[in-house]
């Protein structure tokens, strides 16, 4: 397919109480929110994306929700409840200034990418979320991130920190099913504090 489909795309807004069905039917990327400022309850469920990009740095993948900096405001991901598939991600968040928050989110994917994503950011604090994937849960690549209190229970990776990451993880419960690697994975010069897990 080709193209993008998105249900609600916006920078510096509040997004709040929408319910939002997503076909990715003959769609490359699919997103369900794409923008900056306070995603507040929102249900999205997102189906039938297509997407075969795997990393965050070409742009073209499917997420139920995008975050990404625009004008240095900063960005509050909260109460969501999120259900992705197929070649899609829960959350993408990316290139973000100064703080940002993703907490009390509730994701459940049955996908082949990760359920929370993290790429080029300061300082992102994830917490209290509960992630039910079938394979991968959490990965922290170029951010600083404090990953506290979630409840993480996937069938592949569930937390992995890479190039240059760290910060902390702590007093997450997480869970593996199937045919579950690792718990916590660190590589590229990465250093998280690691505690109470």
């Amino acid at each position: 397919g080709e193209g993008s489909n998105n249900g609600i795309h916006v920078y510096g807004a509040v997004i709040n109480n929408n319910t939002i069905m997503m076909d990715g039917n003959n769609h490359q990327r699919v997103r369900g929110i794409w923008g900056s400022g306070e995603i507040v309850n929102n249900t999205i469920n997102l189906i039938n994306s297509s997407s075969d990009n795997y990393l965050p740095g070409n742009e073209s993948q499917s997420a139920a929700i995008w975050v990404e900096n625009a004008n240095y405001i900063s960005s509050t991901v909260t109460g969501n409840d999120l259900t992705y598939n197929n070649k899609s991600y829960g959350i993408i968040a990316r290139d973000l200034e100064g703080v940002a928050e993703m907490a009390n989110n509730t994701l459940t994917g049955t996908s082949d990418r990760w359920a929370i994503y993290l790429y080029n950011s300061s300082d992102v604090n994830v917490h209290d979320n509960v992630i039910d994937a079938s394979d991968r849960g959490i990965r922290i690549q170029s951010t600083g991130a404090v990953i506290s209190r979630n409840l993480i229970q996937t069938g592949g990776r569930a937390v992995e920190f890479t190039s240059q990451s760290g910060t902390q993880l702590n007093s997450n419960t997480i869970i593996g099913s199937g045919s579950a690697d690792y718990g916590v994975h660190i590589s590229v010069n990465s250093g998280p504090d690691i505690f109470n897990n």
